[in-house]
């Protein structure tokens, strides 16, 4: 008879793109940039593989603002922004660049960083609550400064 190949074991919250053997091919980086737009919902920008930059500057979304890029060594941006009641910035696997400066919401704020190297950075704004989770890369790095925090502010390697 014929065997089946038994599935390959993955660590608990390993997905089969963080492993290089089961990586996609790459698909071309996206360069997104949203610049003084109003949204009376939800703004949500969503990337694929490749090295992506998303760029937000004098912009406001009245409910959720969400910020989703795939592997690769990704660059957000969100400058002199309102998030309405949440924002969620998520990057996979790769060595990303995630930047907060002058960004606030009224209730909470999600970054979370994918795996490898992340540098966070938040600088001027205002939350209800923060959490950042770095995504446990050897090297992250996380900068906060001159900001501010209703509730609560959570850093997690």
């Amino acid at each position: 008879g014929v065997r089946k190949e038994d599935p390959p074991e993955y660590r608990p919250g390993e997905r089969p793109e963080d492993r290089p053997e089961d990586r996609p091919e790459m698909s071309p980086a996206s360069y997104i940039s949203i610049s003084g737009t109003e949204v009376g919902g939800m703004l949500a920008v969503v990337t694929g593989g490749g090295a992506d930059e998303i760029d937000i500057s004098n912009s406001s979304a009245h409910r959720t603002m969400r910020i989703h890029t795939s592997m690769g060594k990704d660059t957000v941006s969100i400058t002199d922004t309102k998030a309405g009641r949440h924002l969620n910035v998520g990057t996979g696997a790769g060595e990303d660049n995630i930047s907060l400066t002058n960004v606030s919401s009224r209730g909470a704020g999600y970054v979370f960083g994918g795996l490898h190297n992340d540098d966070s950075h938040i600088d001027g704004s205002t939350f209800r609550g923060l959490s950042i989770n770095t995504g446990g890369g050897a090297e992250d790095n996380v900068t906060v400064e001159n900001s501010t925090f209703h509730k609560s502010l959570s850093v997690q390697g």
